[in-house]
């Protein structure tokens, strides 16, 4: 039926994120914090039908990691803007420096959340082949994405 909509998969959650992180990679920011913010619903909709504990961590901090992403995006994204402003010779609004400031305030939060709750997996990763797989793909993830967010939080933060 129109307008009916179909539960969500893990596999269309994990494609979405790998989608995202492709279209990161390529430069392609905003098409990214549109995927990342789509794979962060999914994976919050999976979390709410999750059969165990370890399920429902790993969604939660795959959610938050796409939050991450997405609030990394659009700051991104904003400082564009503010750069082409300035080299236009336009003002800079000053909502767009306390937008800037916000979005690498919730960036920073997320990541944390994320690092938390990856963290809490460790320990079942150990014991479980495939949880241990999917949280070292998470964590590479995790950790290429970070130095790069800690140096434009960086510049950010001089402005």
């Amino acid at each position: 039926m129109p307008g009916e909509e179909f539960p969500a998969t893990e596999e269309q959650a994990n494609s979405l994120l790998i989608e995202a992180e492709s279209s990161f990679e390529a430069g392609l920011i905003e098409i990214a914090a549109g995927l990342y913010m789509k794979a962060s619903g999914l994976f919050t909709k999976l979390a709410s039908t999750a059969k165990d504990e370890v399920k429902l961590e790993l969604y939660l901090t795959k959610a938050a990691y796409s939050d991450f992403m997405r609030a990394y995006c659009e700051a991104i994204a904003l400082r564009s803007s503010i750069d082409e402003d300035v080299m236009m010779g336009r003002e800079v609004r000053p909502d767009k420096l306390v937008e800037l400031k916000r979005l690498i305030r919730l960036a920073d939060k997320c990541l944390r959340e994320a690092v938390k709750r990856a963290e809490k997996l460790k320990k079942p990763a150990a014991e479980n082949e495939e949880l241990g797989e999917e949280l070292a793909e998470l964590l590479k993830m995790v950790k290429r994405k970070t130095e790069g967010f800690l140096d434009f939080k960086g510049q950010v933060e001089h402005l």
